[in-house]
């Protein structure tokens, strides 16, 4: 099971965006001037590409539980999403 994580930022937030991107192996969609909040949640899906089995779009803001990563995989494992 692949899982592919982007994160959606917003620049006034770089620090944030770069210790999530680092911590959870992420690639980066920057808010850009001309775009609004859809635009870039848009383009943070369209990081993830269609080689995952599944596509996570993380907020620069979110606090993360310990191994949040780890525990994403176990909890898409469960019987019930694998079907």
């Amino acid at each position: 099971m692949t899982v592919s994580i982007a994160i959606q930022a917003h620049p006034s937030r770089h620090d944030w965006a770069q210790q999530l991107a680092e911590r959870l192996g992420a690639q980066i969609a920057w808010s850009q001037a001309q775009g609004d909040v859809w635009d870039t949640h848009r383009r943070a899906r369209l990081l993830a590409g269609t080689a995952a089995d599944w596509n996570l779009v993380v907020q620069d803001d979110a606090l993360l539980c310990a191994d949040f990563d780890k525990r994403l995989i176990q909890t898409l494992q469960a019987p019930r999403y694998l079907s």
